[in-house]
């Protein structure tokens, strides 16, 4: 038994041609294989950020051109207003925002506001004790002259996360907000 053993770990020719066929193929297959590995996994994890970068660059354009044809409605909309329809609560103007919110699905809540804290929605919700001047949507959209986009904030009518888009009446004693996007 000795003997076996003490043969195992003589080296021959045959035990030396082995070892240096070791040392000589596997270890540089491994070390070959494991920076491929390395290399593989950096392409991809770059190619993941690349992608990824792209669609958030995708998805920014696509919210600043809704934004801005928001905007361009907001102005459109505020251009045929006068303070008097909203205080004398016009129904051809609840008709017009009716019709907007109708063909605008995107849009939660239509408002306008004149000056004296007379206000006007579509689609038309219950009578609620609701003075738009002292939103900060109303303030912002009067100290402006072209349309402006609200920061981000929870409508107090719906509860929902929302951007609003608002803009001054052509009599400038009012606003006319109709914008208010759902933010999911």
């Amino acid at each position: 038994m000795k003997k076996r053993i003490r043969n195992w770990f003589t080296l021959t020719v045959k035990k030396r041609l082995i070892a240096a066929l070791l040392l000589f193929l596997i270890v540089p297959s491994i070390t070959v294989g494991w920076l491929s590995y390395q290399k593989a996994a950096d392409q991809v994890k770059m190619e993941i950020i690349r992608s990824a970068q792209a669609k958030t660059e995708m998805l920014s354009l696509q919210i600043n051109q809704m934004l801005d044809m928001e905007k361009d409605n907001a102005a459109q909309m505020a251009a045929g207003i006068t303070s008097n329809d909203i205080i004398n609560k016009s129904p051809a103007l609840q008709r017009q925002m009716d019709r907007m919110s109708q063909n605008h699905k995107e849009l939660g809540v239509l408002t306008a506001g004149a000056e004296d804290g007379s206000w006007m929605k579509s689609p038309e919700s219950e009578e609620q004790n609701y003075d738009p001047r002292e939103r900060s949507w109303y303030t912002m959209g009067m100290s402006q002259d072209e349309p402006v986009i609200s920061d981000t904030f929870q409508s107090a009518s719906t509860g929902e996360w929302v951007v609003t888009a608002a803009v001054k009446l052509a009599d400038g004693k009012g606003y006319s907000e109709p914008m208010s996007v759902s933010i999911i």
